[in-house]
């Protein structure tokens, strides 16, 4: 199976002189993580919403567009911080060389290019897919079926559910993670992704507000997914790998016996689907 069969061939893009604050919302609007930059037709760089949010997260907008100067005292255009050179793929490329890629450069998407333009995009979830749907692998697939407790990352990080969303972020960026557990003392009541921060940076900045200094009022309970969704310890890979599809989630926190002992995300079952084919090679 080549790259092009699980593409996204509708790809939003912006250009190297946008500005950050705007690619912001569009990434949220459209509920999307990686921005394609492109200049005169050719693919330039890469822009993702963990890109921003180390930006947008960090210095406030008015540091970074000190009205005193005539010049902005931090990045403001997607140019600034988007991510060169590009690792980019041809769609002709197999599924396994972009699973490789991203473990490898630890990025969650690959732009495709065909004579220097922009033709398509697949995501970590693209690939998910192929996990969940048997009929897309080209080898033996019974790896599939293996327990998610065999491959799931057991040592969690937690944040209480009092802490303020910059709090969660600074963790996430720390340990270069994208979800965190939300407890309430020993209880846990939510989790809450990267995404749920980007999406509360964007809210501020519709809002005018500075993103560096959140509002006392705003916690991370306030942006928290709940329920969670959660899978059984012993449930198969290819039925995780099917929420985190159509959910479009990138982990789930795994249970045994009414309690919560790690989590299975999109680059586990990203490790294990590429470890399967160099196997069969």
């Amino acid at each position: 199976m080549h790259l092009d069969d699980i593409a996204q061939h509708k790809v939003f893009k912006v250009a190297p002189d946008g500005s950050l604050d705007l690619a912001l919302v569009l990434m949220e609007e459209h509920g999307i993580r990686h921005l394609p930059v492109v200049e005169d037709g050719s693919l330039v760089g890469m822009l993702s919403d963990r890109d921003l949010l180390c930006t947008i997260g960090g210095p406030g907008r008015g540091e970074r567009e000190a009205p005193a100067t005539p010049f902005p005292a931090g990045p403001t255009r997607v140019a600034h911080v988007m991510s060169r050179p590009v690792r980019h793929l041809a769609p002709e490329d197999p599924v396994a060389r972009a699973a490789r890629l991203m473990l490898r450069e630890k990025i969650s998407a690959v732009p495709l290019v065909r004579d220097g333009a922009l033709v398509g995009l697949v995501t970590e979830t693209d690939v998910l897919r192929c996990v969940a749907t048997a009929d897309r692998l080209e080898h033996d697939a019974s790896w599939r079926f293996e327990k998610v407790e065999d491959h799931m990352t057991t040592h969690v990080f937690r944040i209480e559910s009092g802490e303020l969303p910059y709090a969660a972020w600074r963790l996430m960026h720390r340990k270069a993670i994208q979800h965190l557990l939300v407890v309430n003392g020993s209880d846990v009541v939510g989790i809450v992704s990267d995404r749920d921060i980007r999406g509360w940076f964007s809210g501020a900045r519709r809002n005018g507000a500075e993103a560096c200094e959140p509002s006392p009022t705003t916690l991370v309970r306030d942006i928290m997914t709940t329920p969670i969704r959660t899978v059984g310890s012993a449930t198969p890979l290819a039925n995780a790998a099917s929420q985190m599809a159509q959910l479009k989630i990138g982990a789930l926190p795994v249970h045994r016996s009414g309690r919560v002992v790690g989590v299975i995300s999109e680059t586990d079952l990203l490790k294990r689907l590429v470890s399967a084919l160099e196997h069969t090679q």
